[in-house]
């Protein structure tokens, strides 16, 4: 009709095609179903959704607009029922023809009760949807009549997993045009009721009815996988949490899925170190994942990583908890080889527990299987105040005993002095420490003596005698026998050194007492030439002078005694003092 251009030819040929206009198309619509029917079922696709004029029918638009033309062709299996009116007048054709329902073409003239439901039946196969679609399925499953009528095996699916489906159609086909993992991830956590309906819908395709659950099972394991599948989202499926919450579950789901091979067991996943120790890490990982990140962002070196551990005991304990089970440690040993690793590493502390703990020692510490240790050698282990005090002045014992490398040691300050530059600094620096840090001369000196394994009985003359040594004889003194005065007044501490360092016996009947020493070397030693030399008569008139000094003299160094009537010594000036 369109490609006549006569007026007179286009006016005899609508005369021989009066209903024509049935089956115009427009050149457009002509266009587009050439191009529709020329592509592939993709572009096909497209085209449906992005023009909506393929999707129009003029043959059924005319027959919903004349109800007794379409009742007419539907008598006689021309056309579908397209409106209750063609219903209608269907009926009153057939009953004016004296028509039974068996003489109507079959799949025309549903039950009347079910005509809604032809009616949206015809819609939704007429918006392209199959007969088993989604919404067909649920059409078909709320009219069981309508369904048989239609000669359609029952629906195996669930109304609710049919309405489901429909409701997250739009929802589903924009997830999966999603590629990325994670995108995906925070897809689904911005959709929680559509992600947790989906895996509603994973589970109930198990079918696990046929498993032999029953519906109370079944709705538990369900809503086990939904709260599995949330969890999933934010955990790794072998992270603590997911272990202990496979652990948990009373529902029967995960052993069922082990059974289908779809996952491991736990008891595979924990391996050699058994499911209930296992269980153990698991937990102390799961509820310590913000500490161990921070530990983990520590450097390791120096203490940063000590401090903050001892920052916090629980966590600690619960670090080396793990620790030790992860190494194979036995369970009813890991409460032990905690309350050891939580011991300072500095000093003997660690050895001395070992020593009071025998079986520890034995039966985890030298384990090699566990960690290998050398054997302890407990003889050389410290009286506990050796510890004690090395805690109560740490910093101060570091710097005076520290070595050349030892940052802020004062072997570090003075290692670029030689000689006696060296030693007056040296001096110095130790005599400044000592004034800074009152108590700290004595315990530094029953620290040393302690590390030396001096008895108790013995420390205070080590104090005594040593820190007379440290101070050294008096500048210009020629007797000196303080250090002699310090043995002879603690013989506890003599005899184990004579017994340990093998020193030889003294006479400490020759010790000049105190007095005698001090008149001595200030009073009588000075008694000098011009040139240095001793003044001899000047002596022997002090001498004579005092006669304690004398008597003490020559008690000790064995003086010869003077005369009396001119003070002269008899013997001559005896053996001379060995000025020490």
């Amino acid at each position: 009709q369109q490609e006549i251009t006569d007026p007179e030819e286009l006016k005899e040929w609508m005369a021989d095609h009066p209903r024509a206009s049935l089956g115009n198309l427009t050149k457009v619509q002509l266009e587009l179903l050439r191009e529709f029917h020329a592509a592939d079922e993709e572009t096909q696709a497209e085209m449906l959704d992005t023009i909506p004029e393929l999707k129009v029918d003029p043959r059924e638009n005319w027959l919903r607009d004349n109800p007794t033309d379409n009742a007419r062709l539907a008598l006689w299996g021309q056309a579908q029922i397209y409106t209750r009116k063609a219903y209608d007048e269907l009926q009153r054709m057939k009953k004016g023809l004296g028509w039974v329902d068996r003489a109507i073409p079959s799949l025309i003239l549903p039950p009347e009760e079910s005509l809604d439901t032809h009616f949206e039946y015809a819609a939704s196969l007429a918006e392209g949807r199959a007969w088993n679609s989604w919404e067909t399925q649920l059409l078909l499953l709320n009219d069981n009549a309508y369904r048989e009528w239609r000669g359609y095996d029952e629906i195996e699916d669930t109304k609710w997993y049919l309405e489901t489906q429909i409701k997250w159609r739009d929802t589903n086909e924009t997830f999966g045009e999603i590629d990325d993992l994670e995108a995906r991830k925070s897809f689904a956590q911005g959709n929680i009721e559509w992600f947790n309906d989906q895996n509603r819908v994973e589970a109930y395709r198990w079918h696990l009815e046929e498993e032999g659950f029953d519906a109370g099972a079944i709705m538990a394991m369900t809503e086990k996988h939904v709260e599995y599948s949330s969890l999933l989202l934010t955990n790794a499926p072998n992270s603590p949490d997911v272990m202990l919450f496979r652990s948990k579950d009373k529902t029967g789901l995960f052993n069922w899925r082990v059974e289908q091979g779809e996952i491991q067991s736990l008891q595979e996943i924990a391996g050699d170190k058994g499911l209930d120790v296992q269980l153990v890490i698991w937990d102390i990982n799961a509820r310590n994942k913000a500490l161990d990140a921070q530990y983990n962002s520590l450097s390791t070196e120096g203490d940063a990583r000590a401090d903050f551990l001892a920052s916090s005991e629980t966590y600690a304990k619960e670090r080396y908890k793990r620790s030790g089970l992860t190494m194979g440690v036995p369970m009813e040993s890991i409460n032990r080889f905690v309350d050891f690793n939580l011991i300072p590493q500095r000093g003997f502390r660690r050895e001395r527990w070992l020593e009071n703990h025998p079986e520890y020692y034995n039966d985890v510490y030298l384990n090699d299987d566990i960690q290998i240790h050398g054997a302890a050698d407990f003889s050389k282990t410290p009286d506990v105040e050796y510890d004690n005090l090395y805690d109560k002045w740490t910093d101060q014992i570091v710097r005076y005993h520290g070595s050349v490398t030892t940052v802020g040691s004062i072997a570090y300050e003075v290692r670029l002095l030689t000689g006696e530059a060296q030693i007056r600094k040296r001096r110095q620096l130790r005599n400044a420490l000592f004034r800074a840090n009152r108590g700290f001369f004595d315990d530094n000196l029953r620290w040393q003596a302690r590390a030396e394994f001096v008895p108790t009985r013995a420390i205070n003359g080590y104090v005594d005698y040593y820190g007379v040594l440290f101070g050294g004889k008096p500048e210009g003194a020629e007797l000196w026998y303080a250090d002699d005065r310090i043995l002879r007044d603690n013989p506890s501490f003599f005899r184990w050194a004579q017994t340990t360092w093998g020193w030889a016996d003294r006479d400490f009947n020759l010790i000049p007492n105190e007095k005698f020493e001090k008149a001595y070397n200030e009073e009588y030693a000075i008694l000098r030439h011009d040139d240095g030399k001793a003044n001899r008569t000047a002596r022997l008139t002090y001498r004579r002078r005092h006669k304690e000094f004398d008597a003490e003299g020559i008690r000790v160094f064995g003086w010869q005694p003077l005369s009396r009537r001119t003070g002269i010594t008899r013997g001559g000036l005896g053996r001379r003092l060995a000025v020490r």
